[in-house]
């Protein structure tokens, strides 16, 4: 579980620095303000760092990764776009935001429930 939070939280990160028109989605968020660009990076830095710090992945480290991508949900209104996923893929940076964000959610509550052991 470890290793899939610290792909999903990177996928994040690297979305948004995919251009797309021209511009890059860092630079969309930042347009919609500051603080919603500075969540937005650590919705997703924060599974990424947990995931890397954690030599050994407890359910503590699942859930901090979850408020993580928790934050990356509710600041995409993914309830509002998943309706919508198939034409999100002609915005391949949103896509892959969406995609990060509640699959990383999926996971870190699966981490959760089911703790690794060793």
């Amino acid at each position: 579980m470890k290793k899939l939070i610290l792909a999903f939280g990177a996928l994040g990160l690297v979305s948004m620095f995919i251009p797309f028109n021209g511009v890059m989605m860092i630079s969309a968020l930042k347009e919609a303000g500051m603080l919603h660009l500075v969540l937005m990076i650590a919705a997703f830095a924060i599974p990424v760092a947990v995931a890397v710090a954690a030599k050994s992945f407890q359910p503590v480290h699942a859930v901090a990764a979850l408020a993580g991508f928790a934050i990356a949900c509710v600041k995409l209104k993914v309830w509002e776009l998943l309706p919508e996923i198939a034409g999100l893929t002609k915005v391949l940076p949103l896509f892959l935001m969406v995609i990060a964000a509640v699959a990383g959610a999926i996971v870190s509550i699966i981490a959760v429930a089911k703790p690794e052991r060793g």
